[in-house]
């Protein structure tokens, strides 16, 4: 008897299972068409597994299958399967979520290198058409490893003889068409928050980081000295010895990037004092930093 129930009970299992068969796929037959959501896609080669939304436009009552295509872009193209790995090129849209993304993962190297360009298609589609329109993403993977911008950016050390000040550095955000080109150092003294604007350049080739620093700029406006000087505008120069300039002041960074100096020895960096207003030099200056040297 308990071999004829086990029977049984194997038996009624096997009828269960067999009845949860896979419902048929409804495929699409109004007028819809796929394409990609956006024509420019850029991503840093750190952000591993990235998705690139495909959307259906127009009426659909059924599911949408598209196969994609990959190709080299540009002067410096991504190579699929080594800086890239798609990781299906055939998807299906159900009639419910109007949307899909590929999905891509990156290959995250430690070479210097420019930016790589690949730009992915939709090669074919079934129940849909092809918006030829946006009908191509171009994906620009941007190098992390040169991005010694981004790495410049926090709390620094600013030393001056015996003196030193807590600094920072901020730098701008991807969308902001001065990032990667200008930064701001900025410091308080007396009570007063300067800030200095910092261009950024890096060479590939040499590796090698350039800051320069614009002088001339108003610092601050309306600072009172008392007698004799009064109210002064109080705008950046450089100071060598008894002589003040509005050169460009050019910094140098250590290959660790742990410090930061002033390229030609001697070298200061001053404010010089103006009467309120006017462009008439009082002939002082607020402050002399000799020699100023950032460090982390």
């Amino acid at each position: 008897m308990k071999k004829k129930n086990i029977l049984g009970a194997l038996l009624l299992s096997s009828v269960m299972f067999v009845g949860c068969a896979e419902d048929e796929i409804v495929m699409n037959t109004s007028d819809a068409k796929v394409g990609f959501a956006t024509s420019e896609y850029t991503v840093k080669e750190s952000d591993g597994i990235i998705q690139i939304p495909i959307n259906v436009t127009g009426e659909q009552n059924g599911a949408v299958d598209i196969v994609l295509k990959v190709e080299e872009y540009g002067n410096n193209p991504a190579k699929q399967n080594v800086n890239y790995f798609l990781t299906d090129n055939t998807l299906r849209i159900s009639a419910e979520d109007k949307t899909i993304s590929a999905e891509f993962s990156l290959a995250d190297d430690e070479e210097i290198n420019e930016a790589r360009t690949f730009v992915v298609k939709i090669e074919s589609a079934n129940g849909a058409t092809i918006d030829e329109a946006a009908n191509a993403c171009i994906v620009t993977i941007k190098d992390n490893d040169a991005n010694f911008y981004e790495k410049l950016a926090g709390k620094w050390k600013l030393t001056a003889g015996a003196t030193s000040y807590d600094a920072t550095i901020t730098i701008y955000g991807e969308s902001n068409p001065k990032y990667e080109k200008e930064m701001i150092l900025g410091f308080a003294l007396q009570g007063v928050n300067l800030q200095f604007t910092m261009n950024y350049s890096f060479d590939i080739a040499s590796k090698k980081i350039t800051l320069t620093m614009p002088t001339g700029e108003l610092l601050a406006e309306g600072l009172n000295f008392g007698a004799p000087l009064g109210v002064c505008d109080a705008y950046s120069c450089i100071i060598k010895g008894n002589n003040l300039s509005f050169d460009t002041l050019e910094w140098e960074v250590s290959e660790d990037i742990k410090s930061i100096t002033i390229k030609e020895e001697g070298l200061g960096l001053a404010a010089a004092l103006f009467e309120a207003g006017t462009e008439n030099f009082t002939g002082y200056t607020w402050f002399n930093l000799s020699n100023p040297v950032l460090s982390k």
